[in-house]
């Protein structure tokens, strides 16, 4: 009611539920950071993170590398559900082959009886297994990955592949990720970020706090010149996108992102680039 043209936030999917038709029967554009991609769309755009993104980022890299069977450690969470889904999709989209999918409940017992067939799987030459799929963070990651090491399972037999939840600095030590690779942010773009926060504001920045400063960025691009202060669709969804302190994004008329993401190695000391985020989109949403 005081004009706003455009909405920042809110974080949590119940929250952009609740403003999405309000903020639409005004015509207002919300940029919303939550990760749960069903409630994009109808002007709303979702800043964040989404797993889709990333697995199918790290299943076309996989394929270029000559993997072309996997199996998949999948946790039974809402999050499991939707790395699940994408995985589907681009393993579909890409050529290859998911030759088992085994999920589990998120405690110890089951992680430990859920790893001892999948590594029984994986050791079977019949399957031909080049790598393993574990949508894990935190410590549920570091219990699901010494489960499978203990179930047989060594660093560099079988690539171990993952999602944005092993950005953390936890993983570096979790000897069986050694060599494993996931897409992200290039390192590189994340410290020169984080240096930037510290020297500011004299601590190091929450991983959310980039996005915040990139819709931000993006609401300062879209408002310029915008007529009577309303920011429009066609303005958001530029389809040669933004380049902000994450890299380069764009915005589906979905309402989805796309990011140009890197493949990144654990390794002892840290994420390792091992492809670089492209440079430009290509044509079309």
């Amino acid at each position: 009611n005081d004009g706003a043209g455009l909405i920042l936030g809110p974080l949590l999917s119940s929250e952009v539920q609740a403003v999405k038709p309000i903020a639409s029967q005004r015509g207002v554009p919300v940029i919303a950071f939550s990760s749960v991609a069903s409630v994009a769309g109808n002007g709303v755009y979702l800043m964040s993170f989404l797993p889709g993104e990333e697995v199918s980022n790290l299943v076309r890299y996989a394929k270029q590398q000559g993997i072309t069977n996997i199996a998949a450690m999948v946790p039974q969470s809402a999050y499991g559900s939707t790395a699940e889904q994408a995985l589907n999709s681009a393993a579909s989209q890409h050529g290859l082959q998911i030759v088992a999918m085994d999920r589990y409940p998120r405690n110890s017992g089951a992680v430990s009886a859920t790893s001892q067939a999948v590594a029984g799987k994986v050791a079977n030459p019949t399957n031909n297994i080049q790598g393993l799929f574990l949508p894990e963070g935190s410590s549920m990651l570091a219990a699901a990955a010494n489960a499978l090491s203990n179930a047989g399972m060594s660093p560099g037999r079988t690539r171990m592949l993952g999602t944005g939840l092993w950005d953390d600095r936890a993983t570096t030590s979790i000897a069986l990720l050694n060599g494993g690779w996931y897409a992200g942010v290039s390192p590189a773009l994340v410290e020169r970020f984080d240096a930037r926060y510290r020297q500011t504001y004299g601590n190091s920045p929450p991983r959310i706090a980039s996005l915040a400063y990139d819709a931000v960025s993006l609401a300062i691009i879209v408002s310029q010149n915008a007529p009577g202060g309303r920011v429009s669709q066609g303005a958001i969804t530029n389809p040669e996108g933004f380049r902000g302190v994450n890299g380069l994004f764009r915005f589906r008329k979905s309402g989805l992102i796309q990011r140009g993401l890197s493949i990144l190695e654990v390794t002892s000391t840290g994420p390792r680039e091992i492809a670089p985020a492209p440079n430009r989109f290509s044509a079309g949403l």
